[in-house]
């Protein structure tokens, strides 16, 4: 459930969910009345390749939510950092430079 209320807004959420039961209550309805046209190896073939999809999907959500999520504390870092101190830094460091020239 963590990651359907992380994902989905609370007001959306059954809608939502709802939306994608359809589908998949279709899906194995039909997969269920034509069981007997596939073997059962076919099945479980076929079973294996969607769990493996599903947990690559996975994977790449949790990838994708954590790069976001560094990208927002990179950006919290960068406002909280002190504005009047910067531009002095920047000199400070410009200053070093150049007298390492001479």
């Amino acid at each position: 459930m963590k990651m359907r209320s992380q994902y989905i807004p609370e007001e959306a959420r059954s809608t939502i969910m709802n939306f994608f039961c359809i589908p998949l209550n279709i899906f194995v309805c039909i997969v269920l009345y034509n069981v007997n046209v596939f073997p059962i190896i076919v099945m479980f073939g076929m079973c294996s390749i969607f769990l493996f999809v599903a947990s690559l999907s996975q994977k790449r959500l949790e990838v994708i939510a954590g790069s976001q999520k560094s990208r927002s504390q990179e950006w919290t870092a960068m406002k909280e950092m002190d504005t009047e101190a910067e531009p002095l830094n920047i000199l400070l460091n410009l200053q070093e430079q150049t007298s390492g020239i001479f």
